[in-house]
Protein backbone atom coordinates (compact mmCIF):
# COMPACT_ATOMS: atom_id res chain seq x y z
CA UNK A 1 0.00 0.00 0.00
CA UNK A 2 1.90 2.83 -1.34
CA UNK A 3 2.25 6.10 1.45
CA UNK A 4 4.33 8.33 -1.05
CA UNK A 5 2.55 11.70 -1.71
CA UNK A 6 0.69 12.53 -4.84
CA UNK A 7 1.20 15.63 -6.60
CA UNK A 8 -1.88 16.78 -9.45
CA UNK A 9 0.71 19.47 -10.77
CA UNK A 10 3.34 16.91 -11.51
CA UNK A 11 0.79 14.18 -12.71
CA UNK A 12 1.86 14.39 -16.93
CA UNK A 13 4.71 13.01 -18.96
CA UNK A 14 7.81 14.63 -18.68
CA UNK A 15 10.33 15.13 -21.83
CA UNK A 16 10.50 13.86 -25.17
CA UNK A 17 13.59 11.82 -25.37
CA UNK A 18 11.74 8.82 -25.48
CA UNK A 19 14.40 6.50 -26.77
CA UNK A 20 15.83 7.10 -23.62
CA UNK A 21 12.88 5.21 -22.04
CA UNK A 22 13.42 1.61 -20.56
CA UNK A 23 13.00 0.59 -16.80
CA UNK A 24 9.14 0.39 -15.52
CA UNK A 25 8.45 0.48 -11.99
CA UNK A 26 5.16 -1.48 -11.85
CA UNK A 27 3.16 -1.42 -8.36
CA UNK A 28 -0.46 -2.74 -7.81
CA UNK A 29 -3.06 -0.43 -6.54
CA UNK A 30 -4.29 -1.52 -3.26
CA UNK A 31 -3.32 -4.94 -3.59
CA UNK A 32 -5.01 -7.25 -1.12
CA UNK A 33 -7.86 -5.07 -1.09
CA UNK A 34 -8.47 -4.61 -4.41
CA UNK A 35 -7.97 -8.49 -4.62
CA UNK A 36 -10.58 -9.12 -2.28
CA UNK A 37 -13.21 -6.58 -4.47
CA UNK A 38 -11.84 -8.67 -7.43
CA UNK A 39 -13.65 -11.78 -6.16
CA UNK A 40 -16.46 -10.23 -3.87
CA UNK A 41 -18.04 -7.98 -7.01
CA UNK A 42 -20.54 -6.92 -4.35
CA UNK A 43 -18.26 -4.41 -2.82
CA UNK A 44 -17.99 -2.65 -5.61
CA UNK A 45 -17.92 1.13 -4.85
CA UNK A 46 -17.79 0.47 -1.37
CA UNK A 47 -14.61 0.98 0.99
CA UNK A 48 -12.63 -1.89 1.32
CA UNK A 49 -10.07 -2.95 3.59
CA UNK A 50 -8.00 -5.75 4.13
CA UNK A 51 -6.72 -6.71 7.26
CA UNK A 52 -5.74 -8.60 10.59
CA UNK A 53 -6.81 -12.28 11.38
CA UNK A 54 -10.36 -13.11 12.35
CA UNK A 55 -10.40 -14.25 16.51
CA UNK A 56 -14.08 -14.96 17.48
CA UNK A 57 -15.88 -13.15 14.72
CA UNK A 58 -13.63 -9.91 15.63
CA UNK A 59 -11.00 -8.93 13.43
CA UNK A 60 -7.48 -8.55 15.30
CA UNK A 61 -4.46 -6.48 13.89
CA UNK A 62 -3.59 -4.17 11.77
CA UNK A 63 -5.04 -2.78 8.13
CA UNK A 64 -2.46 -3.89 5.52
CA UNK A 65 -3.97 -2.36 2.78
CA UNK A 66 -7.26 -0.11 1.94
CA UNK A 67 -8.49 0.89 -1.26
CA UNK A 68 -8.99 4.78 -2.37
CA UNK A 69 -12.75 5.25 -0.93
CA UNK A 70 -11.57 3.94 2.13
CA UNK A 71 -8.69 6.25 2.36
CA UNK A 72 -10.87 9.36 2.13
CA UNK A 73 -11.48 8.31 5.67
CA UNK A 74 -7.57 8.95 6.36
CA UNK A 75 -7.13 4.79 6.65
CA UNK A 76 -3.74 3.57 6.21
CA UNK A 77 -1.41 0.64 6.13
CA UNK A 78 -0.29 -0.29 9.83
CA UNK A 79 -3.94 1.40 11.33
CA UNK A 80 -5.02 -0.82 14.17
CA UNK A 81 -8.42 -2.25 12.58
CA UNK A 82 -10.41 -0.75 15.63
CA UNK A 83 -9.39 2.79 14.79
CA UNK A 84 -10.31 1.87 11.15
CA UNK A 85 -13.67 1.12 11.35
CA UNK A 86 -14.68 3.63 14.19
CA UNK A 87 -12.95 6.32 11.22
CA UNK A 88 -14.93 4.54 8.38
CA UNK A 89 -18.07 2.57 10.15
CA UNK A 90 -19.40 1.32 7.37
CA UNK A 91 -15.92 0.13 5.63
CA UNK A 92 -16.67 -3.98 4.42
CA UNK A 93 -13.47 -5.41 5.91
CA UNK A 94 -11.45 -8.94 5.37
CA UNK A 95 -8.81 -10.70 7.11
CA UNK A 96 -5.89 -11.15 5.33
CA UNK A 97 -4.95 -14.07 3.10
CA UNK A 98 -1.86 -13.93 2.10
CA UNK A 99 -1.65 -17.43 0.68
CA UNK A 100 -4.60 -16.19 -2.02
CA UNK A 101 -2.38 -12.76 -2.12
CA UNK A 102 0.47 -14.88 -3.26
CA UNK A 103 -1.53 -16.85 -5.90
CA UNK A 104 -2.32 -13.78 -7.36
CA UNK A 105 1.18 -12.13 -7.31
CA UNK A 106 2.75 -15.34 -9.01
CA UNK A 107 -0.17 -15.30 -12.11
CA UNK A 108 0.70 -10.94 -12.24
CA UNK A 109 4.23 -12.34 -12.32
CA UNK A 110 3.72 -14.74 -14.97
CA UNK A 111 1.92 -12.22 -17.49
CA UNK A 112 5.25 -9.66 -16.67
CA UNK A 113 7.38 -13.07 -17.90
CA UNK A 114 5.42 -13.16 -21.49
CA UNK A 115 6.70 -9.47 -21.85
CA UNK A 116 10.33 -9.50 -20.71
CA UNK A 117 12.77 -12.00 -18.83
CA UNK A 118 14.86 -9.13 -17.86
CA UNK A 119 12.47 -8.66 -14.14
CA UNK A 120 13.52 -7.46 -10.52
CA UNK A 121 11.00 -8.40 -8.39
CA UNK A 122 10.52 -5.84 -5.33
CA UNK A 123 7.68 -6.94 -3.42
CA UNK A 124 4.80 -8.85 -4.00
CA UNK A 125 2.79 -6.19 -5.40
CA UNK A 126 5.78 -4.28 -7.16
CA UNK A 127 8.05 -4.89 -10.15
CA UNK A 128 10.98 -3.27 -12.16
CA UNK A 129 10.90 -4.54 -15.67
CA UNK A 130 13.36 -3.56 -18.39
CA UNK A 131 11.66 -3.32 -21.63
CA UNK A 132 14.24 -1.57 -23.61
CA UNK A 133 14.15 -4.76 -26.45
CA UNK A 134 9.73 -4.98 -26.72
CA UNK A 135 9.13 -2.62 -29.67
CA UNK A 136 9.50 -5.29 -32.11
CA UNK A 137 6.86 -7.45 -30.25
CA UNK A 138 4.82 -5.05 -28.41
CA UNK A 139 5.03 -1.66 -29.57
CA UNK A 140 6.60 1.61 -27.91
CA UNK A 141 7.58 1.20 -24.53
CA UNK A 142 4.35 3.01 -23.98
CA UNK A 143 2.13 0.69 -25.30
CA UNK A 144 3.86 -2.52 -24.17
CA UNK A 145 3.05 -1.24 -20.13
CA UNK A 146 -0.44 -0.25 -21.41
CA UNK A 147 -1.06 -4.09 -22.39
CA UNK A 148 0.85 -5.61 -19.13
CA UNK A 149 -2.02 -3.39 -17.32
CA UNK A 150 -4.96 -4.20 -19.31
CA UNK A 151 -3.87 -7.68 -19.17
CA UNK A 152 -3.09 -7.71 -15.25
CA UNK A 153 -7.16 -6.35 -15.26
CA UNK A 154 -8.55 -8.27 -17.00
CA UNK A 155 -7.43 -11.99 -16.20
CA UNK A 156 -7.05 -10.98 -12.51
CA UNK A 157 -9.33 -7.78 -11.70
CA UNK A 158 -6.37 -6.05 -10.41
CA UNK A 159 -5.62 -2.39 -11.56
CA UNK A 160 -1.58 -1.26 -11.18
CA UNK A 161 -0.01 1.78 -12.12
CA UNK A 162 3.41 2.32 -14.02
CA UNK A 163 6.48 4.76 -14.27
CA UNK A 164 8.16 4.61 -17.11
CA UNK A 165 11.66 6.03 -17.09
CA UNK A 166 15.76 5.72 -17.91
CA UNK A 167 16.46 4.51 -14.39
CA UNK A 168 14.99 2.84 -11.31
CA UNK A 169 14.80 5.87 -9.17
CA UNK A 170 12.62 7.66 -11.31
CA UNK A 171 10.96 5.01 -12.42
CA UNK A 172 9.45 3.87 -8.92
CA UNK A 173 8.53 7.65 -8.40
CA UNK A 174 6.56 8.25 -11.60
CA UNK A 175 4.60 5.14 -10.71
CA UNK A 176 3.32 6.68 -7.28
CA UNK A 177 2.89 10.07 -8.91
CA UNK A 178 0.59 7.90 -11.90
CA UNK A 179 -1.71 6.36 -9.07
CA UNK A 180 -4.29 5.17 -9.01
CA UNK A 181 -4.55 3.03 -12.30
CA UNK A 182 -2.36 5.04 -14.33
CA UNK A 183 0.99 5.68 -15.97
CA UNK A 184 3.57 7.95 -16.58
CA UNK A 185 6.90 8.34 -18.63
CA UNK A 186 9.50 10.72 -17.16
CA UNK A 187 12.42 10.78 -20.18
CA UNK A 188 16.05 11.40 -19.53
CA UNK A 189 15.71 15.38 -20.48
CA UNK A 190 13.41 16.20 -17.73
CA UNK A 191 14.19 13.47 -14.98
CA UNK A 192 15.92 16.53 -13.06
CA UNK A 193 12.84 18.59 -13.35
CA UNK A 194 10.77 15.83 -12.37
CA UNK A 195 12.60 14.64 -9.17
CA UNK A 196 13.19 18.20 -8.13
CA UNK A 197 9.49 19.34 -8.04
CA UNK A 198 8.99 16.85 -5.80
CA UNK A 199 8.34 17.30 -1.72
CA UNK A 200 12.04 15.39 0.23
CA UNK A 201 9.78 13.23 1.18
CA UNK A 202 8.88 11.76 -1.74
CA UNK A 203 12.21 10.60 -2.84
CA UNK A 204 12.72 6.83 -2.50
CA UNK A 205 15.45 6.00 -0.15
CA UNK A 206 15.60 9.29 1.97
CA UNK A 207 14.07 8.26 4.97
CA UNK A 208 12.84 10.05 8.00
CA UNK A 209 16.15 9.87 9.61
CA UNK A 210 17.80 11.53 6.61
CA UNK A 211 15.12 13.92 6.43
CA UNK A 212 15.43 15.23 10.03
CA UNK A 213 19.34 15.63 9.48
CA UNK A 214 18.48 17.46 6.04
CA UNK A 215 16.43 20.12 7.78
CA UNK A 216 18.81 20.52 10.56
CA UNK A 217 21.01 22.03 7.39
CA UNK A 218 17.72 23.93 6.07
CA UNK A 219 16.84 21.90 3.97
CA UNK A 220 13.44 21.10 3.40
CA UNK A 221 12.70 20.53 -0.65
CA UNK A 222 14.40 18.74 -3.19
CA UNK A 223 15.66 21.85 -5.11
CA UNK A 224 17.58 22.73 -1.97
CA UNK A 225 18.92 19.49 -1.87
CA UNK A 226 19.89 20.13 -5.26
CA UNK A 227 21.83 23.41 -4.59
CA UNK A 228 24.05 21.51 -2.13
CA UNK A 229 28.01 19.65 -3.93
CA UNK A 230 28.44 16.16 -3.94
CA UNK A 231 31.60 17.38 -1.58
CA UNK A 232 29.06 19.05 1.13
CA UNK A 233 26.94 15.72 1.53
CA UNK A 234 29.46 14.01 1.43
CA UNK A 235 30.58 16.03 5.11
CA UNK A 236 27.16 15.41 6.42
CA UNK A 237 27.08 11.99 5.89
CA UNK A 238 29.32 9.24 4.60
CA UNK A 239 30.81 9.21 1.39
CA UNK A 240 28.58 6.45 0.03
CA UNK A 241 25.58 7.94 1.11
CA UNK A 242 26.26 11.57 0.33
CA UNK A 243 26.56 10.46 -3.21
CA UNK A 244 23.88 8.31 -3.49
CA UNK A 245 21.59 11.24 -2.35
CA UNK A 246 23.24 13.83 -4.86
CA UNK A 247 22.30 11.63 -7.20
CA UNK A 248 18.34 11.01 -6.16
CA UNK A 249 18.71 15.34 -6.23
CA UNK A 250 19.10 15.07 -10.04
CA UNK A 251 17.68 12.06 -10.99
CA UNK A 252 20.26 9.95 -11.73
CA UNK A 253 20.28 6.19 -10.90
CA UNK A 254 23.12 3.41 -11.69
CA UNK A 255 21.61 0.57 -9.67
CA UNK A 256 21.08 -2.17 -12.03
CA UNK A 257 17.84 -4.63 -11.80
CA UNK A 258 18.69 -7.67 -9.91
CA UNK A 259 17.36 -9.76 -12.60
CA UNK A 260 15.41 -12.54 -11.14
CA UNK A 261 15.30 -16.23 -13.23
CA UNK A 262 11.92 -16.95 -14.90
CA UNK A 263 10.76 -19.60 -12.22
CA UNK A 264 8.11 -20.39 -9.93
CA UNK A 265 8.40 -18.83 -6.19
CA UNK A 266 6.65 -19.98 -3.07
CA UNK A 267 6.29 -17.60 -0.32
CA UNK A 268 3.94 -16.66 3.19
CA UNK A 269 4.37 -13.19 4.65
CA UNK A 270 2.51 -11.83 7.98
CA UNK A 271 1.74 -8.29 9.14
CA UNK A 272 2.49 -8.50 13.03
CA UNK A 273 -0.85 -6.68 15.19
CA UNK A 274 1.48 -4.83 17.30
CA UNK A 275 4.75 -3.64 15.80
CA UNK A 276 7.94 -5.22 17.90
CA UNK A 277 11.35 -5.19 18.70
CA UNK A 278 11.63 -7.90 20.33
CA UNK A 279 13.39 -10.97 17.96
CA UNK A 280 12.24 -13.74 19.92
CA UNK A 281 8.87 -13.17 18.97
CA UNK A 282 10.20 -11.99 15.14
CA UNK A 283 11.55 -15.61 14.51
CA UNK A 284 8.53 -16.88 16.15
CA UNK A 285 6.18 -15.22 12.88
CA UNK A 286 9.28 -16.09 10.49
CA UNK A 287 8.97 -20.18 11.87
CA UNK A 288 5.16 -19.89 11.42
CA UNK A 289 5.65 -18.58 8.44
CA UNK A 290 8.76 -20.96 7.09
CA UNK A 291 6.35 -23.80 8.16
CA UNK A 292 3.31 -22.71 5.98
CA UNK A 293 5.51 -22.22 3.17
CA UNK A 294 6.90 -26.01 3.49
CA UNK A 295 3.66 -27.43 3.59
CA UNK A 296 3.26 -25.82 0.10
CA UNK A 297 6.13 -27.16 -0.95
CA UNK A 298 5.80 -30.38 0.02
CA UNK A 299 2.40 -30.29 -1.65
CA UNK A 300 3.26 -28.68 -4.87
CA UNK A 301 6.07 -31.56 -5.34
CA UNK A 302 9.06 -29.38 -5.09
CA UNK A 303 12.28 -28.83 -3.39
CA UNK A 304 14.21 -25.41 -3.27
CA UNK A 305 17.77 -24.22 -3.84
CA UNK A 306 16.88 -20.51 -2.58
CA UNK A 307 15.39 -18.83 0.31
CA UNK A 308 14.87 -15.18 0.85
CA UNK A 309 13.55 -13.40 3.62
CA UNK A 310 12.01 -10.04 4.00
CA UNK A 311 11.44 -7.82 6.83
CA UNK A 312 9.38 -4.29 6.63
CA UNK A 313 9.99 -2.32 9.75
CA UNK A 314 7.23 0.00 11.26
CA UNK A 315 8.76 3.46 8.52
CA UNK A 316 8.03 1.28 5.93
CA UNK A 317 11.47 0.64 4.77
CA UNK A 318 11.95 -2.98 3.81
CA UNK A 319 15.02 -4.91 3.91
CA UNK A 320 15.70 -8.54 2.07
CA UNK A 321 18.28 -11.30 1.72
CA UNK A 322 18.42 -14.62 -0.03
CA UNK A 323 20.90 -17.10 -0.36
CA UNK A 324 21.49 -20.11 -2.76
CA UNK A 325 22.28 -23.48 -1.92
CA UNK A 326 24.37 -26.21 -3.42
CA UNK A 327 21.72 -28.72 -2.62
CA UNK A 328 18.31 -28.80 -2.78
CA UNK A 329 16.14 -28.98 0.25
CA UNK A 330 12.73 -29.06 1.12
CA UNK A 331 12.33 -29.66 5.10
CA UNK A 332 11.23 -26.82 7.66
CA UNK A 333 14.05 -27.38 9.64
CA UNK A 334 16.94 -26.93 7.05
CA UNK A 335 15.02 -23.81 5.21
CA UNK A 336 14.12 -22.05 8.84
CA UNK A 337 18.01 -22.74 10.47
CA UNK A 338 19.16 -20.37 6.53
CA UNK A 339 15.94 -17.78 7.22
CA UNK A 340 17.07 -17.21 11.13
CA UNK A 341 20.50 -16.94 9.86
CA UNK A 342 19.31 -14.42 7.23
CA UNK A 343 17.46 -12.66 9.87
CA UNK A 344 19.95 -11.81 12.01
CA UNK A 345 22.32 -10.51 8.88
CA UNK A 346 19.65 -8.13 8.01
CA UNK A 347 17.74 -6.97 11.35
CA UNK A 348 18.75 -3.30 12.20
CA UNK A 349 17.48 -2.95 15.56
CA UNK A 350 14.43 -1.08 14.37
CA UNK A 351 10.79 -2.28 15.32
CA UNK A 352 9.34 -5.06 13.40
CA UNK A 353 6.09 -4.80 11.33
CA UNK A 354 6.34 -7.44 8.76
CA UNK A 355 8.11 -10.92 8.35
CA UNK A 356 8.08 -13.14 5.46
CA UNK A 357 9.96 -16.11 3.53
CA UNK A 358 9.72 -17.21 0.31
CA UNK A 359 11.56 -19.87 -1.87
CA UNK A 360 12.63 -20.38 -5.54
CA UNK A 361 14.83 -22.17 -7.62
CA UNK A 362 12.50 -24.63 -7.16
CA UNK A 363 12.87 -27.98 -9.03
CA UNK A 364 10.32 -30.72 -9.73
CA UNK A 365 10.68 -33.99 -7.41
CA UNK A 366 9.36 -37.65 -8.44
CA UNK A 367 7.57 -38.73 -5.55
CA UNK A 368 7.47 -42.61 -6.87
CA UNK A 369 10.35 -44.69 -6.32
CA UNK A 370 12.90 -42.27 -4.69
CA UNK A 371 12.61 -43.62 -1.34
CA UNK A 372 15.13 -45.35 0.23
CA UNK A 373 14.92 -47.57 3.45
CA UNK A 374 15.14 -44.75 6.57
CA UNK A 375 17.79 -45.53 8.87
CA UNK A 376 18.01 -44.26 12.64
CA UNK A 377 21.22 -43.80 11.92
CA UNK A 378 20.92 -41.56 8.47
CA UNK A 379 21.60 -37.57 8.99
CA UNK A 380 21.74 -34.73 6.89
CA UNK A 381 19.26 -33.27 4.26
CA UNK A 382 18.03 -36.84 3.45
CA UNK A 383 17.18 -37.57 6.95
CA UNK A 384 15.23 -34.06 7.78
CA UNK A 385 13.31 -34.57 4.14
CA UNK A 386 12.02 -37.55 5.12
CA UNK A 387 11.17 -36.45 8.15
CA UNK A 388 9.18 -33.56 6.84
CA UNK A 389 7.94 -35.94 4.19
CA UNK A 390 6.00 -38.20 7.17
CA UNK A 391 4.65 -34.77 9.09
CA UNK A 392 3.23 -33.75 5.12
CA UNK A 393 1.80 -36.90 5.34
CA UNK A 394 0.22 -36.79 8.82
CA UNK A 395 -1.16 -33.22 8.31
CA UNK A 396 -2.82 -34.05 5.21
CA UNK A 397 -4.36 -36.66 6.38
CA UNK A 398 -6.39 -35.36 8.85
CA UNK A 399 -6.34 -31.94 7.28
CA UNK A 400 -4.34 -29.91 10.24
CA UNK A 401 -1.54 -28.07 10.98
CA UNK A 402 -1.24 -31.11 14.24
CA UNK A 403 2.38 -31.99 13.64
CA UNK A 404 5.27 -29.68 13.86
CA UNK A 405 8.67 -30.40 12.67
CA UNK A 406 10.74 -28.55 15.62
Amino acid sequence: MSTGPRLESVKKNWGADIKSLKIVHIDMDSFFATIEQARHPETNGKCVIAGGTNQGGTLKGVVSSANYLAREFGIKAGMPMAEAKRRCPHAICFPVDMEHYQKISEKAFDIFYNFTPFIEPYSIDEVFLDLSGCQMLFGTIWEAVEKIRNQIYKELGVTCSAGIAENKLVAKLASTQAKPNGQMMVCADAAEEFVQSLPLKAIWGIGPATRKKLENYGIETVKQLADLSLEKLQKIFKTKMGEKIFQAAHGLDSSKLAISEPSKSIGNEETFYTETYNKDEVLSHLLKMTEKTVKRLGEEGFKTRRITVNIKYSDFSRDAASITLKKQVSDSQSIYKVAKSLFEKLYNGKKVRLIGVSLSKLENVKQAGEQKQFSIFEYGYERNERLQNAINLLNKKYNKHLVHYM
